[in-house]
Formats: C-alpha cells, sequence, structure tokens
C-alpha cells in the first residue's frame, strides 16, 4: 500500500502504509500475530472456497494461540513462587 500511494501521489494510503510498517518495526508488535489473521481475512475475501489453504492458516492460528497461553502460564507460575 505504500508502494502503490507513493507511486500515485494518494496520501492516505502512504499514511495507512507507513502507519502499519511502522506498527510492525516496534519490538513488542506480535507480527506473526497479526500476520495470520491478515492472511485469514485475506484468503476468506478472495477465496472463500479454498479450504485447504484455510484449514492450514487455522492451524497456524491456534498454534500461535496455544503459545501465547504458555507464555501467560509460565508468566503466571513465576509470579505466584516469588
Amino acid at each position: 500500500m505504500f508502494g502503490l500511494g507513493t507511486f500515485f501521489g494518494i496520501k492516505w494510503m502512504i499514511a495507512v502504509g507507513g502507519a502499519y510498517m511502522a506498527f510492525l518495526w516496534f519490538p513488542f508488535t506480535p507480527e506473526k500475530i497479526v500476520t495470520v489473521f491478515i492472511a485469514i481475512w485475506l484468503l476468506r475475501l478472495l477465496f472463500p472456497n479454498d479450504e485447504k489453504t484455510l484449514a492450514v492458516l487455522y492451524e497456524m492460528r491456534d498454534r500461535v494461540r496455544e503459545k501465547m497461553r504458555a507464555r501467560k502460564e509460565a508468566r503466571k507460575s513465576r509470579k505466584n513462587k516469588q
């Protein structure tokens, strides 16, 4: 979006694309999580009948959620031990 906005001189596309790129470059940004959810949304929008790829993306999403839950539980257990 940033590239197209720059090429065509569309200011709102430059702003949105630049903001998204800045969001992804922050060290605390959950980039993979955001990317998986955007990929699922785009796939459902553009190719609603592609069940095989959608199943792979849902599997990735579930793995990300499990890792987040495991980290949260580990953090809780460390906090309770102190």
